[in-house]
């Protein structure tokens, strides 16, 4: 039996891990338990959605469509809500289709958010979209 499709992929981008002890990012103890991130990819869903409001008032967020028709039809009625989104995307969200611009796998976290049985394809995927620096 296939997974069932999912609508994006969710997750956050930029260096928005939380930072321990032996911490790689911080130079000294002032920055530690500090969250590190440039920004945030979400997938279009329920989930996705919810994490991108969560972090779209302190970090760059984006949410990722399948494809450029949707994401152009999202941004225009943004306000409005819609069939797919019945409520308002906050305006400092970026509504793109998935994979727009390749990201620098060394300073980006995505967090999936598909189902258990798509994570390894959905992370296969991402992988293929990824620069090394």
């Amino acid at each position: 039996m296939e997974p069932p499709e999912t609508e994006g992929l969710e997750g956050t981008s930029g260096r928005q891990s939380r930072c321990e002890d032996e911490c790689s990012l911080c130079e000294d103890d002032s920055a530690r338990g500090r969250v590190h991130s440039d920004d945030i990819e979400c997938g279009l869903s329920g989930w996705g959605l919810a994490l991108a409001a969560t972090f779209s008032g302190s970090i760059r967020t984006r949410i990722w469509t399948l494809d450029a028709p949707l994401a152009e039809s999202l941004n225009r009625a943004r306000q409005e809500g819609g069939s797919t989104v019945p409520y308002p995307i906050p305006d400092d969200i970026v509504i793109e289709e998935k994979y727009t611009s390749d990201f620098d796998e060394n300073s980006v976290l995505f967090i999936l958010a598909v189902p258990s049985a798509a994570v390894r394809s959905a992370a296969a995927e991402l992988s293929q979209h990824a620069k090394s620096p």
